[in-house]
């Protein structure tokens, strides 16, 4: 929590200090100068303290990419839960799954913690809460197409390696019905991390993402005639 601590007090730092150097340092500059002098040395003024203003926002930019790495890492490291899914429908006769995973919930935990007055991201204003909230999102949500796409490579893969090794058809209906079944399970659980970051002020569509993994998801059940939660 104290990296984290740090991490945002460099981002509102940074900024509050560029913002400082480019609207009121020049002004101050060139106050005790007469009236048409001050006019002809502002300029120079500003073009002098503008790679100052640059490197700034440079550091700002470099610690808000620090933070964001951290806290997606954290919520990454609980959306790996998503490759025991296969292992929950291998082998057993389970009903369709109707919700998400409890993992998804847990995932989001690290950034509503963050969002908290008391938390990492309190000192952060509105605007860059919700710019920190999109970037830890959609990064996660990179990580997080990784995972999904090996969890749907396999399952895909076990089901053509029984096809080929000519099993019964009792035992090729059943591995497709828990391929569905997983299928399912993983679009529940995607379907419910949209909901959760749109619970945090973001907006799912503008988080590419993770709206290009939903759409992937949801192609696939419908390739496999799955009925879609409304």
């Amino acid at each position: 929590e104290g990296e984290l601590l740090m991490l945002a007090a460099m981002v509102t730092d940074g900024r509050e200090m560029q913002r400082w150097v480019t609207e009121e340092c020049p002004t101050l500059a060139v106050a005790a100068l007469p009236p048409l002098h001050a006019q002809q040395a502002l300029p120079l003024v500003q073009s002098s303290i503008a790679p100052l203003a640059e490197s700034l926002g440079q550091r700002a930019e470099a610690a808000t990419s620090l933070l964001v790495s951290v806290l997606a890492g954290r919520c990454s490291e609980v959306l790996s839960a998503v490759g025991a899914i296969p292992s929950q429908y291998r082998m057993v006769n389970k009903a369709p799954p109707t919700k998400a995973s409890v993992y998804v919930k847990a995932a989001v935990e690290p950034l509503k913690a963050a969002l908290l007055p008391s938390g990492a991201l309190g000192p952060l204003d509105g605007s860059q809460r919700a710019d920190v909230v999109d970037l830890v999102t959609g990064k996660a949500a990179e990580r997080f197409r990784e995972l999904v796409d090996e969890v749907l490579v396999n399952v895909k893969k076990l089901e053509q390696t029984l096809k080929k090794l000519n099993k019964d058809a009792a035992a090729a209906s059943s591995t497709a019905s828990n391929g569905a079944k997983i299928c399912l399970q993983v679009l529940l659980d995607v379907e419910e991390l949209c909901k959760e970051t749109e619970d945090l002020g973001a907006v799912t569509e503008t988080i590419q993402p993770l709206h290009s993994l939903l759409e992937m998801v949801r192609g696939v059940c419908k390739d496999r005639g799955i009925d879609l939660p409304p």
